[in-house]
């Protein structure tokens, strides 16, 4: 609630995680009608200021849900949706996202609105075009390992060209990531329970953002 300034970080830090979830294919705020929070562009604006007032190597990422996957009464894609989802996506790449989750819902998207390619999608039970099992990037003379796993959703979509294993098998995938980089970054969408298993199956997963339901 305090003035921007006062909100920034008081000592120098190694690495700041600036990250997201749960857009739902908007580019606005949530509606709140006091405060209103979210809004990419207000994010983007953020993270560059907050990035310019106290340095520091960081990263980008999103939990999850950056699409939208409504349908209508007959079962198919709503074209509000599907333009929706191409705006997100062109927002999305223009924000510097350095990893985005893929969560099921957004497999529904992905489905009918192909991936921008400048898009860093990742996923470590999602697999399909345009998704990499993680990423690393070097920040600070670190290597940082992002990657993500989603729990199911309810969707109508033939969502098969993006198959989708339990979050709970990501284990060799994570463990894999932890042999690369010096701090790994997972991103968790609706996949709580199985993120506590695998913290105990991977030693050396370091950051755990978890979202799903607005939590």
């Amino acid at each position: 609630m305090q003035p921007f300034r006062q909100r920034l970080p008081r000592t120098p830090a190694d690495l700041v995680i600036r990250y997201g979830a749960e857009n739902h294919g908007s580019l606005e705020t949530c509606g709140c009608p006091h405060r209103p929070r979210g809004a990419l562009s207000r994010w983007a604006g953020y993270a560059a200021a907050a990035d310019a007032a106290a340095p520091a190597p960081s990263v980008r990422v999103h939990a999850g849900y950056w699409l939208a996957d409504a349908m209508d009464y007959a079962g198919q894609p709503r074209l509000d949706a599907e333009e929706m989802d191409r705006w997100a996506m062109r927002g999305l790449s223009a924000a510097s996202f350095d990893a985005l989750n893929v969560s099921a819902h957004d497999v529904a998207g992905l489905v009918r609105v192909p991936p921008e390619p400048t898009l860093p999608l990742v996923s470590a039970n999602v697999s399909g075009p345009g998704i990499r099992r993680w990423v690393i990037v070097e920040r600070g003379g670190q290597r940082v390992g992002i990657t993500g796993i989603s729990g199911p959703a309810a969707t109508m979509a033939d969502t098969s060209a993006y198959p989708m294993v339990p979050p709970a098998q990501a284990a060799p995938v994570l463990a894999e990531l932890v042999a690369q980089a010096d701090v790994v970054v997972l991103l968790s969408w609706n996949a709580n329970e199985a993120v506590r298993g695998l913290l105990k199956a991977v030693p050396g997963i370091d950051v755990v953002i978890d979202a799903g339901l607005y939590t």
